[in-house]
This record gives C-alpha cells, sequence and structure tokens, in this order.
C-alpha cells in the first residue's frame, strides 16, 4: 500500500473535534432541530400567559351520530291508496310542511305502533285484502 492511501480513521459525527457529544444536530420526529441551550434561565411565567395557555386548545369535536342500517324493500299498494300517498303530500304541502312518500309512509307506521291493540287491529280488519302483485314473467 502506497503512503497515500492510508487514511486516519474518522471520528464519529456525535462527536466534535473538542470530544464532546453533539447535541445540536439532533432531530425530532417533525425533522427540526432541537434549539441550543444557552444557560439563561427560563423566564417566569406570569399568570395571563398561563391562562393563554390554557384557553389555546380547541374545543372538543361533538361526537357523530352512528347511521341508522336501512333496509329496502319493495311491495305493491292498489292504485287507489297509492293516489291518497299524493293526497297526503299535497295536504302536507298546503300546511306548509312538505313531505315525500317515504315519511307519509313512515309516520303511519309510527301512528300504527302508537295504536293500542285492538285500534290496531280494527285497522288492519278495515284494508280490504289484495292479492299479492308478481311481475309477469318474460317469455
Amino acid at each position: 500500500m502506497k503512503a497515500s492511501q492510508i487514511t486516519k480513521p474518522s471520528a464519529p459525527r456525535s462527536v466534535r473535534s473538542s470530544g464532546r457529544a453533539a447535541t445540536s444536530g439532533v432531530r425530532g420526529a417533525n425533522g427540526a432541530t432541537a434549539p441550543k441551550h444557552n444557560g439563561a434561565r427560563p423566564a417566569a411565567v406570569t399568570p395571563a400567559k398561563e391562562q393563554a395557555v390554557v384557553m389555546d386548545h380547541a374545543p372538543a369535536k361533538p361526537v357523530k351520530a352512528r347511521k341508522v342500517p336501512m333496509v329496502r324493500g319493495s311491495f305493491a299498494v292498489p292504485r287507489a291508496e297509492y293516489a291518497l300517498l299524493s293526497e297526503m303530500k299535497l295536504r302536507a304541502d298546503r300546511l306548509a310542511s312538505p313531505a315525500k312518500k317515504k315519511a307519509l309512509l313512515r309516520a303511519g307506521i309510527q301512528a300504527l305502533a302508537a295504536l293500542p291493540d285492538a285500534d290496531f287491529l280494527a285497522a288492519l280488519r278495515a284494508l280490504p285484502r289484495v292479492k299479492a302483485a308478481r311481475p309477469a314473467k318474460a317469455k
């Protein structure tokens, strides 16, 4: 080996030429270097500054309600009863409370659920029987 190829072993990067460990080059989680300590005492915290720190926190976010699972269903009703839905929609519009068919059906279910058993059975028996309608099969 030639003398020009021989090199001294280099000191580790964490050691300065004075022999002390380097602290100013340490990087935090966000990539910023740690501030150097100049030996001065920290300033006294006044109550006004302390309040500013306490008030600095953002208000907690409200907890969102879970979505109600929806069930998709399909059913057939006689034309006359379907026309009643349209009439009830118009009635809701006249009362300054527009409603969709879905809302009317849901309100009707809630009203039936609130009835006593005798009135509930009377409402069911007042309905005419209808044969279940099935779509015709394509040939």
